[in-house]
């Protein structure tokens, strides 16, 4: 289920041996009042957290499946962080 709305399954595994793959598109928005770059465009960081919510609800009857989804995300999450970051490098 977390794979399908993830767009596809990585691990932190994966990502710690510079196996993570995938095509996300790179964004970058600006928080007008501070002029700070965000993390994460639009709403992709309430995204993570909803997933994030889900993910600790159904811990309790599935919790094996929860950890899973769990790493899921933080790959997801962590992959998406290091993809922003490239584009901001590659602005400089």
């Amino acid at each position: 289920m977390m794979d399908e709305r993830m767009g596809g399954a990585i691990t932190t595994a994966d990502i710690a041996n510079g196996n993570a793959t995938g095509n996300m598109d790179s964004a970058h928005r600006m928080d007008e009042e501070h002029g700070n770059a965000s993390l994460f465009a639009g709403n992709e960081a309430q995204d993570f957290r909803t997933k994030w919510e889900h993910i600790q609800t159904g811990f309790v009857d599935e919790p094996r499946k929860a950890v899973q989804d769990a790493d899921a995300l933080v790959a997801s999450a962590i992959k998406r962080l290091a993809e922003v970051f490239a584009d901001e490098r590659a602005k400089l």
